[in-house]
């Protein structure tokens, strides 16, 4: 498969959140329905020691997925639920 451009949508509203990533940056790991993403609140946030004040869960529910014909990046739609970082979570971050 070619690369791909991820997109965040909001699941109830199908209102866009965001760009996700794209493959030829992040790695070719392609989002699935039920996957949980910890992304921060802003770019500058990326790194280690992660801060788990800073990150938010993105609970992906439907996954959306166009390919390109002509040899460019994939588009993949992803809607996702966005929610706090739970306690258990945060001893994953």
């Amino acid at each position: 498969m070619s690369s791909f451009i991820v997109d965040f949508y909001d699941a109830a509203s199908a209102k866009y959140i965001g760009p996700g990533w794209n493959s030829s940056h992040l790695g070719g790991e392609m989002p699935n329905v039920g996957d949980i993403i910890f992304a921060p609140e802003s770019k500058k946030d990326f790194g280690l020691p992660r801060d788990p004040d800073k990150y938010r869960a993105y609970d992906v529910t439907r996954r959306y997925f166009f390919p390109d014909i002509e040899g460019g990046p994939c588009l993949v739609k992803v809607f996702v639920t966005v929610r706090d970082v739970s306690d258990v979570e945060r001893t994953l971050l």
